[in-house]
């Protein structure tokens, strides 16, 4: 997909989105630049706002949403520039008016100026007051204006100084549609980062550990606590691994024992600490003073010491401004950094298994937060293999999964002619889903929309530990059946959001929210009302869509969902932060409503889903191990002779095993039950680090 292409898509997404959800242009336009921002890993958790006031001297102030950085807290805001035509670009003015009422609509908020001139029910007011609570935790906000214009040519050449807002340091960004587009078509799917290394570009001493015969080189280099709080104080926790920070975001806590090393006794910090493990998909060296030297880096990813960067970071911004001697002390420790250069295509595949054995003493795996989890390529399977029912067409449709970012245009771009009409026909770009609306859904489900109501990042690594404690007590349970119920939520999760949009009660502010808690309050009542039923999924599935008398009762849970969430006796001012607590949604669940008699059309009963699942389960119980055996005896016939010299080293082997396994060598095939012993024998060398 071209830069144009992609303006044209992005263009008619907020069109429709506007006019679907009854929305303002600019809102919808805005909400589609949101979620691309989360989808690249630029910022996270946002929470939308889409706030308008007025300032000092009649200023327009906006800002469309804020979120947090999952490691060290940073405040992140977003400003749109948003416009009805591909053709427009946007220059220096239009970024001084935007990220100078950006400072503005902080600084207001912050002295308590801008909320005596709005209303208390308007999204501004509550921005305001979210900005002002968190004032004495924020050290650093990134303003981040995002457009679906181009930026002129002379924008693209400009350098934004930070400036200080209310005590604390402002940094800007622009990210207009070509570096939008540059990010998107990156095979990462974020922007790759360049960080240059040593003073002048002169680099750091380093040396070469080694190359595999497939060109994978290793190096090994020491940093100082001064460069690497540097590198993350310009790029943030964008230097993290996705796993790693997503790993980090669940204990994201300051390291206690790294900041007392930094302070009483910075030059044993490379004795004591077990320093970085990194990757990058390039790597500039240089022969300088007899040595070799690393000048740049491209795509740098930290995917073992992400604690030890924020907390050097964390340690360089307390003392920057009262205690500037002490950052001596970053200058003095110095962390060991090991190097992994990969290729840019092969990085996706390979940087998740060393992020997952460089992390491998850690309770919570690293890798366990990844779309290449055995959960999501099994959905990712079932998504091309279940059909839903046709509806205003002859023919069935999919509901595409898509589990990396990219993978519905790319498996598009692949058909030409005929076959991409047959794809466009076969796929409705209004059946795509991705792995956080899918975690959004199932923790709706399971009864948490507080969690849900923390952002996406966050509910998506919620989800992720249940589902991977789920997937391996049970891989069998996820089967066809359930990704049928999947669908199902997705469609009454988002004829949920239409619901509220629509009413005559919803005013603006907190959609997310509302929908949650109305959402998760209704399914926990009905369970309560009555005892041995639940909702009828498949009636959704046949139909594709939700009938009225469930709609009709949705409406009343979440009117009042909105009633509890904005009460004015509620515990905490901020609706935003009171809608991420538990005990928000604990006195919102035992709250009593009255519903609908149609209620008691949309169940069924538990013992017909447990019927249907039953057989499901054991379908996917044999159709897993076909597919486990076809896999096997499929692999390059060179995994078995090699399989068999590192078991034999590692003395991992029965005599079985190492029959079965002579057997594959010399024959090429083993039957089924064989085929079993040999995957546990691949499967236990792996977990030693074999590679196939």
């Amino acid at each position: 997909m071209d830069l144009s292409e992609f303006q044209t898509e992005l263009l008619n997404s907020g069109r429709t989105t506007a006019d679907v959800e009854l929305t303002t242009f600019d809102e919808a336009m805005g909400h589609a630049l949101c979620e691309l921002l989360e989808e690249l890993e630029i910022v996270h958790d946002l929470q939308e706002f889409h706030a308008r006031a007025k300032g000092n001297h009649n200023r327009q102030l906006a800002l469309a949403a804020v979120g947090e950085d999952p490691v060290d807290g940073t405040a992140t805001l977003v400003v749109t520039h948003c416009v009805d035509d591909v053709n427009t670009s946007f220059g220096k003015a239009d970024i001084d008016r935007a990220m100078t009422g950006a400072a503005q609509f902080v600084t207001l908020s912050v002295s308590g100026a801008l909320q005596q001139h709005l209303e208390e029910s308007s999204t501004a007011f509550e921005l305001a007051e979210y900005l002002r609570d968190r004032a004495g935790e924020t050290h650093r906000y990134r303003v981040e204006l995002v457009s679906n214009a181009v930026a002129t040519h002379a924008v693209k050449n400009m350098s934004f100084e930070s400036v200080s807002v209310e005590g604390a340091t402002m940094s800007f960004r622009v990210w207009d549609a070509g570096r939008l587009h540059s990010a998107s078509s990156s095979a990462s799917g974020r922007e790759e980062i360049e960080i240059h290394l040593g003073e002048e570009g002169e680099g750091v001493p380093c040396v070469h550990g080694g190359t595999t015969p497939d060109g994978i080189k290793t190096y090994l280099l020491t940093m100082s606590g001064q460069q690497l709080a540097a590198i993350y104080d310009q790029y943030g926790s964008r230097v993290l691994e996705s796993n790693v920070r997503g790993f980090l975001s669940v204990r994201g806590n300051v390291n206690k024992g790294i900041q007392h090393t930094l302070a009483q006794e910075p030059s044993m910090f490379l004795a004591y600490n077990n320093g970085l493990t990194t990757t990058a998909t390039d790597v500039q060296l240089v022969q300088h003073s007899g040595a070799l030297r690393v000048t740049s880096l491209t795509d740098w990813q930290i995917v073992n010491g992400g604690q030890t960067t924020a907390s050097m970071w964390y340690y360089s911004n307390q003392h920057r401004r009262r205690n500037p001697h002490k950052l001596q002390h970053l200058e003095e420790a110095t962390v060991q950094v090991k190097l992994v250069v990969v290729d840019e295509d092969r990085a996706a595949d390979i940087v998740p298994d060393i992020a997952r054995y460089a992390n491998s003493q850690n309770k919570v795996n690293v890798s366990d937060f990844s779309s290449n989890s055995g959960f999501h390529r099994e959905m990712d399977r079932l998504s091309g293999r279940v059909m839903a029912p046709a509806q205003d067409t002859q023919f069935d449709t999919r509901w595409f999964y898509e589990r990396t970012r990219g993978a519905f245009e790319n498996a598009r771009a692949r058909e030409i002619g005929a076959r991409r009409r047959q794809f466009d026909a076969q796929n409705p770009k209004t059946q795509k889903f991705d792995k956080l609306e899918l975690a959004r859904v199932e923790n709706i489900w399971r009864l948490e929309p507080h969690i849900v109501s923390k952002g996406a990042q966050s509910s998506f690594v919620h989800f992720t530990e249940w589902v991977n404690e789920a997937w391996e007590a049970d891989a069998s349970q996820f089967n066809e059946a359930y990704f049928r119920d999947l669908v199902s939520r997705l469609i009454l999760a988002r004829q949920t959001r239409q619901l509220v949009q629509e009413a005559e009660w919803y005013s603006t502010g907190y959609l997310a929210n509302i929908v949650a808690y109305g959402l998760s309050k209704f399914l926990y009542d009905l369970t309560d009302m009555f005892d041995g039923h639940q909702i009828d999924l498949p009636a959704i599935w046949r139909s594709q869509a939700c009938e009225q008398g469930l709609l009709e009762n949705i409406d009343v849970a979440c009117e009042a969902a909105r009633e509890h969430l904005v009460s004015e006796d509620r515990p905490q001012q901020n609706v935003t932060q009171w809608a991420k607590q538990a005990l928000c949604w604990t006195t919102f669940r035992d709250t009593p409503l009255e519903y609908y008699e149609t209620a008691h059309d949309v169940i069924i009963s538990d013992e017909e889903r447990q019927q249907e699942f039953a057989g499901a389960a054991e379908e996917q119980k044999a159709t897993a191990q076909l597919l486990n055996y076809f896999e096997l005896v499929s692999l390059d016939p060179k995994t078995w002779p090699a399989l068999r010299d590192f078991a034999s080293e590692y003395r991992m082997k029965s005599e079985k095993e190492s029959s079965i396994l002579n057997r594959m060598i010399s024959q090429g095939f083993v039957s089924e039950s064989q085929g079993n012993v040999l995957a546990k024998l691949l499967e236990r060398a792996e977990a030693s680090g074999f590679k196939r």
